[in-house]
């Protein structure tokens, strides 16, 4: 669906995230943990969270900062992704975890013809974790994750995302032998079908417990594109869906303990780096429902 002229505003969508919320914690009981680590059988983790991202410039392929264009000649002034996303684990065993996340969105292109602008729900992540050893040296887990594009419609003027699906296995690593601090690694190679190139996926992540209510997080989450795509560009008011890029998002996290099974965060995500994509920040804060398996 495309409006014009634009109404995008975070707080129009904010009575949908309270309502989740809600449903959520009625209906789900149970934690689970960063990176390599899997949930306790009969654990769940849930996390809501209000993203605002905003750019009005992007990467060209030589990895500098250019002014934005929708197909190399019509200007882009500034484009906004403001979002309500929902991430979930589930332990169906202590070393075998599943895992959901989608975002409802709502998106902005401004461009010398006026304002474009699409809702709904975009890509849909699912996938599972499996931890293969747990001991003094750390946790070592493998993953898999399959992204599902059903829920909207790509040949919309500015597309929720590019329509097609993609598949991913990635080997993950965590140490928390050194408590308070915590560190991972991951590694990782996604499969996209169609015209988009595969990617290498790489993460590194630390984080610190200040005291039992405060704790702070950083990571560095990275693409690279293998450079096997059909086309260089996808050409739609959304930059964000270039088919062959490169980009690194670094993430600084603190967060606040409400209570044992509830945490408050606050994250900024900025761009330093990247090729043929967006540039900007990403700003969210999100309330996390984590509670523990009932004893028996």
């Amino acid at each position: 669906m495309v409006r014009y002229p634009s109404t995008s505003s975070p707080y129009l969508l904010l009575p949908y995230f309270l309502g989740l919320i809600v449903i959520v914690a009625t209906t789900f009981v149970d934690r689970a943990y960063a990176g390599a680590w899997t949930a306790p059988k009969g654990a769940a983790y849930h996390k809501f969270a209000l993203n605002s991202f905003k750019s009005n410039k992007g990467f060209n392929t030589s990895g500098d900062l250019i002014a934005f264009t929708n197909d190399g000649i019509t200007p882009i002034s500034e484009f906004r992704d403001n979002n309500i996303s929902y991430y979930g684990e589930f332990g169906l065993q202590d070393n075998f975890t599943v895992f959901v996340s989608t975002a409802f969105k709502d998106l902005e292109s401004d461009s010398p013809t006026g304002a474009l602008t699409n809702s709904g729900i975009g890509d849909i992540d699912v996938g599972a974790r499996y931890n293969l050893y747990n001991g003094p040296k750390g946790v070592f887990s493998t993953q898999g994750l399959i992204k599902i594009p059903e829920a909207y419609d790509e040949k919309d003027t500015v597309p929720l995302g590019n329509g097609q699906y993609d598949f991913e296995l990635r080997m993950l690593y965590g140490n928390s032998s050194l408590y308070p601090l915590y560190y991972g690694v991951e590694l990782g190679y996604r499969w996209r079908a169609k015209a988009p190139s595969d990617e290498w996926k790489y993460l590194l992540e630390a984080g610190y417990t200040l005291n039992p209510k405060y704790y702070v997080r950083a990571k560095l989450d990275g693409t690279y594109s293998a450079r096997n795509g059909a086309n260089l560009l996808d050409v739609s008011g959304n930059p964000t869906l270039s088919n062959e890029y490169d980009l690194g998002k670094a993430e600084f996290t603190f967060g606040y303990v409400i209570r044992k099974e509830l945490m408050l965060e606050g994250t900024w995500t900025p761009t330093p780096y990247g090729k043929n994509t967006a540039y900007g920040d990403t700003f969210q804060i999100a309330i996390i429902y984590a509670p523990q398996p009932k004893s028996k």
